[in-house]
């Protein structure tokens, strides 16, 4: 019989405080560990296997050592109660059994949804506990398993609730997982090797948007060594019994795997799957296949590239996915990050540059200009030509909103400005998850300045909208050449200020800059930049309120800013009284000054 559907409507899910990557850091350091962010590169050797190495894994059936342990899996080993006990003490009182909770969830029951956040939350919290319980043999795994996995298998995820659903209770499963690999490494990916795994396996190559929870499931049960994850990885290879599904979960697992695990071995299984997933037929394997090649060659896999240059070119010029385009600019950003630390041959710099060349352009889907700003922005520097490719293909964008999530201007006060990395709106077919990184900028704002010199000076919305972003990308604006920067566009951004639509960017930049840098505002004042009839031209002249609105926000927060700045704005007002007594604004913000 068919498993039923579970759709969930609205949900708001807590996020726990227990996670994978707490459970990792209570192991044995030197048993390594995985993380979901790509690791930086160790050096390499060797050259691509032939098939999967064998496994150091024991096949035999297991005899559980959780109940053997003093402690077992978990804090308070045998006080917990069993599976069906821990579980059901997790939805109490407002549900009689978790199977119950279960069910209220396929039928979006608003009493199961409502309940969605604490109840996982406090399957994480009882995480030993049902570790222990769990591990005791194959019944009462079967009892975690059938409880937890039509969450898993059976969820569609139609809206963000649903994946909020379907994600707390994958990382409450691989929770339970961890605690039970810490106890007996053994034991636990047996368990799950026999009692899970071939229900969850199916999902890896048909689900992509489930594709990398589930590996962290996986992985959860299996120790984090390389011997571990060899084995694993065969045995999952074994029981997919296809190809193609096989690379597509090898394209998610690679991002879990940790840099001490990168070793000739594990780098050469991979590198042989990536080599024959360029040349699948499935759009979706080859562009996660070269997402896996940025991953393995920022881990000790640059050695290799030789392998793999023209195979990337020609996908450059022939392949017409976007998302294998846009990973080949990813793979370009690993390699030139790499110029940049250490010897990389001039014929693989010069390979990705032509692939940059040939993918990136202005007339590029959106995705792949997003995805090439987002991974481009850091190298810049390794070669003249990228900065003023960067900066046609940024201003390019027909929409703002596109320019202002790849500058982090939705939220200025965020940690982004300061090295913070955030996930970029772009979803495709592979399962992947892009990250938009920072950027120098200083170093762009002088590259913008050039292109706008060459243009004839010419400074639209989209070019403030770019100063913007380098302003708020700057950990310092103090220093860093931002005075001579400020020098280069002054004009230009005053001028703004009287241009609907621009002005609010216009003020931002000037508040921005003066509020961090003292020769920028004290060259405001002394310059009398805002002055010179800027009032008048505003509020008689300018037919966009957005303008006069714009100033009396710069004005107030400049005059809140230093007693030498609030001088300045009260010899503005002074000189404008009669517009100042014509509006409200200025008047309010006069008197404001004046108490």
């Amino acid at each position: 019989e068919e498993a039923p559907q579970i759709t969930v409507e609205q949900i708001q899910v807590k996020q726990s405080n227990r996670n994978i990557a707490h459970l990792r850091a209570a192991q044995d350091p030197a048993a390594g560990g995985y993380t979901n962010q790509v690791q930086e590169q160790g050096s390499v050797g060797g050259s691509p296997g032939g098939g999967m190495p064998s496994t150091g894994v024991n096949d035999t059936s297991v005899a559980s050592s959780f109940r053997q342990q003093p402690g077992g899996g978990g804090s308070s080993a045998g006080a917990g109660g069993n599976v069906t006990e821990i579980l059901d003490s997790c939805v109490a009182p407002d549900f009689q059994s978790f199977a119950a909770f279960s069910a209220g969830l396929a039928e979006s029951s608003d009493a199961a949804v409502a309940l969605a956040g604490d109840a996982f939350e406090s399957v994480c919290r009882a995480c030993d506990d049902l570790a222990y319980a769990a591990g005791a043999g194959p019944a009462d795994f079967a009892k975690f398993a059938d409880a937890f996995l039509p969450l898993l298998t059976d969820l569609v995820e139609p809206s963000a609730a649903a994946q909020s659903v379907f994600k707390s209770a994958a990382n409450a499963f691989s929770l339970v997982g961890m605690s039970m690999c810490n106890a007996d490494p053994d034991g636990s990916q047996q368990l799950f090797f026999e009692g899970a795994l071939p229900r969850i396996a199916p999902l890896l190559g048909a689900q992509p948007t489930k594709r990398g929870a589930l590996c962290e499931c996986f992985y959860s049960f299996v120790a984090p060594t390389v011997g571990g994850h060899i084995g694993a990885l065969k045995k999952l290879q074994t029981t997919l019994d296809n190809g193609p599904a096989f690379i597509h979960a090898l394209t998610a697992l690679v991002f879990l795997e940790d840099e001490s695990l990168f070793d000739a071995e594990l780098l050469d299984l991979y590198v042989y799957y990536a080599l024959i997933g360029l040349g699948e037929t499935s759009p979706s394997i080859r562009s996660g296949s070269v997402a896996m090649l940025s991953v393995l060659l920022a881990n000790g896999a640059m050695g290799e590239m030789h392998q793999f240059l023209d195979t990337l070119k020609s996908l450059a010029a022939e392949d017409t996915f976007w998302e294998t385009r846009a990973q080949l600019l990813v793979v370009a950003a690993t390699v030139l990050a790499r110029s940049m630390e250490e010897g990389v041959g001039e014929d693989a710099k010069s390979g990705v540059l032509d692939i940059v060349s040939t993918v990136f352009k202005p007339n590029a889907h959106s995705n792949i200009k997003r995805v090439g700003v987002a991974y481009l922005a850091p190298v810049l520097e390794t070669d003249p030509s990228l900065m003023p490719l960067f900066l046609t293909v940024l201003l390019s964008f027909d929409r703002s909103s596109d320019r202002a999530a790849l500058l982090g201007l939705n939220n200025m006060t965020s940690s982004f400005q300061r090295g913070a990395t955030m996930e970029l709106p772009v979803a495709g077919s592979s399962g992947m998850t892009y990250v938009v990184h920072p950027m120098n900028g200083a170093s762009v704002a002088r590259g913008l300045a050039d292109l706008v010199a060459a243009g004839g000076g010419v400074f639209y919305e989209e070019h403030a909208q770019v100063l913007l972003g380098c302003v708020v990308a700057s950990e310092d604006v103090a220093g860093n050449g931002w005075g001579e920067i400020w020098d280069s566009f002054k004009h230009m951004v005053v001028d703004s200020m009287i241009v609907g639509g621009v002005a609010d960017i216009a003020a931002d930049i000037i508040y921005s800059l003066a509020s961090q840098n003292d020769q920028i505002a004290k060259s405001i004042i002394e310059g009398d930049l805002l002055g010179g009839g800027l009032v008048e031209d505003i509020f008689k002249q300018a037919s966009d309120v957005k303008c006069q609105e714009g100033f009396v926000v710069l004005a107030s927060k400049l005059a809140n800013f230093s007693p030498g700045c609030c001088k300045y704005v009260e010899s503005l007002l002074d000189k404008s009284e009669g517009l100042v007594e014509g509006n409200d604004d200025l008047r309010n913000l006069r008197d404001d000054l004046k108490r």
